[in-house]
């Protein structure tokens, strides 16, 4: 329990957090790698204040009143604060070798959205997911081979092929592809995004042999803007932005102190490719 002037200084430090001016982001970018959720510096991608959902949240998503997580076939409800989960029900029509890869909320039509991928295959399908019920409605099925989904504030649902290095437009009522842009340099095979205030489209991915590297990324052109590393020792599998005021749930749960992973240094080298540098300091984990 804290005490009295702890208590008071805490306040006064998260009175003296609200004042400072925040130039980009008002809310919080949260990532998760391997069942841990992470606040994501949207300045500088590094992760901190990691919440162990216990090995659940593969995937996750904000909706204006929830955070929800997808494992496998099952969804939950994350607390934001503390990471803890709480077994919502499982996706009925999902069954095996179906996996959820990602959660998508298209905040125009208050529906959630899963990109899910057969397994053994290279096939990935679009549901809609009932929050109340938990059953899922088939979409449609990709075009191509799609890692991750996020909707923009006008409920444009956008996608990444990791294959050919694209980010496309799909018709989220059938996943039928509108358009494509290609992204340079090309990110990894594994990436993870989410919009964020003002349109902002942050993307998480591996460069070289640190997997997770965060990105903005302007669908109109597919130009990668480099922030940083997140300084994990595994892929970010997933990002979802919680706008304000749900946000101040973390910065009071963060304001006795905030946890920074130790994280390597990457950047843009003279050939535009963007590569980790060396470091003096050993690697998180």
């Amino acid at each position: 329990m804290l005490s009295k002037h702890a208590l008071i200084g805490s306040i006064l430090l998260f009175l003296g957090v609200l004042a400072v001016p925040h130039s980009v982001e008002a809310g919080t970018l949260i990532g998760t790698s391997l069942g841990v959720i992470y606040d994501i510096d949207p300045l500088t991608g590094v992760a901190g204040n990691p919440r162990d959902t216990g090995g659940i949240a593969g995937s996750i998503e904000y909706t204006g009143g929830a955070l929800y997580g997808a494992s496998a076939r099952s969804l939950y409800r994350i607390d934001i604060v503390s990471g803890v989960t709480d077994l919502l029900g499982d996706l009925d029509g999902l069954e095996v070798p179906q996996t959820v890869y990602d959660l998508a909320w298209d905040e125009t039509s208050e529906t959630l959205y899963a990109l899910v991928h057969r397994g053994g295959t290279t096939s990935d399908f679009l549901f809609t997911v009932d929050t109340t019920t938990f059953g899922v409605t088939e979409v449609g099925r990709l075009d191509n081979s799609t890692s991750t989904i996020a909707f923009d504030s006008t409920g444009a649902l956008f996608a990444v092929n990791p294959v050919d290095d694209t980010v496309a437009i799909l018709d989220k009522t059938d996943a039928s592809v509108i358009s494509t842009v290609p992204i340079t340099p090309p990110p990894g095979l594994g990436a993870a995004m989410a919009f964020g205030e003002g349109g902002t489209l942050f993307v998480a991915t591996d460069v070289a042999d640190d997997p997770s590297v965060l990105f903005t990324l302007d669908p109109a052109t597919g130009a990668l803007d480099l922030l940083g590393s997140a300084g994990l020792e595994h892929d970010l599998l997933s990002l979802t932005y919680i706008p304000e005021p749900g946000t101040l749930l973390l910065l009071i749960a963060g304001v006795l102190g905030f946890w920074v992973v130790p994280h390597p240094c990457v950047a843009r080298v003279g050939d535009g490719s963007i590569r980790r540098l060396a470091t003096n300091s050993p690697d998180p984990g």
